[in-house]
């Protein structure tokens, strides 16, 4: 069986993931967000997962084993989401009224930009690197089976870049940002994304598969200009 990795978008919290940037901080599910990771458990029932990766922060280990609840997730510290600082728990509208310039300068999706007070996208990028380097490989896969990472849309988004990056992942040309490097589609609360290990490397079978959430679907809010 070639090896499989299933990365699940954790569910909505009691601080509006959708909305707000909550990237260290440390909030729960809300309902909304249960329901959804019983509906991605639903949808996992017919994989033969062999083991489940998480972060330290307890939406995602919530997620994990409300999904998967045979499983003790390990814990990936490096996996965790990007710390936005003083931007925690706004909304892209809020940052946009309080730090205009900031903002557009985030808008610019250069590697160098750092979240005032928080992390930059280089230090973040690099220790995501590093897990998919251990927990997921890019010349060989670092598993066998089917492995299934509960994470953060960013932190997500990172795998799937550092794979194309290492030249590992086999895919279709996504849209082009404004400064001409490939945008990374988004992934919503609850998505399951598929990728499969086959001769010239992961194959990217699925992404941002939110089908099985029905009426539990909730849509991000965009990022405004």
């Amino acid at each position: 069986m070639p090896a499989i990795l299933l990365l699940v978008r954790h569910g909505e919290t009691t601080g509006e993931s959708s909305i707000r940037l909550n990237g260290s901080t440390d909030v729960p599910l809300s309902d909304l967000g249960r329901a959804q990771m019983a509906a991605v458990g639903a949808h996992l029932a017919s994989f033969a997962v062999r083991d489940v990766v998480t972060t330290p922060l307890q939406r995602a280990r919530e997620s994990a084993r409300i999904a998967l609840p045979a499983f003790e997730p390990i814990s990936v510290p490096e996996l965790r989401e990007i710390d936005f600082g003083a931007w925690e728990r706004l909304t892209y509208a809020e940052v946009r009224e309080r730090d205009q310039e900031r903002y557009a300068e985030m808008l610019r999706g250069l590697p160098g930009f750092t979240f005032p007070g928080g992390e930059s996208r280089e230090g973040f990028s690099k220790r995501v690197g590093d897990a998919v380097h251990s927990w997921i490989g890019t010349s060989v896969p670092r598993f066998d089976g089917i492995r299934v990472v509960v994470a953060h849309k960013g932190t997500l988004k990172t795998i799937r870049k550092s794979l194309e990056a290492a030249g590992a992942l086999v895919s279709a040309p996504g849209p082009i940002a404004s400064e001409g490097a490939p945008a990374i589609p988004s992934c919503h609360l609850g998505s399951v994304s598929e990728l499969v290990w086959g001769p010239s490397g992961w194959e990217l079978v699925r992404w941002d598969d939110t089908r099985h959430l029905g009426e539990h679907f909730q849509p991000d809010h965009p990022v405004t200009r």
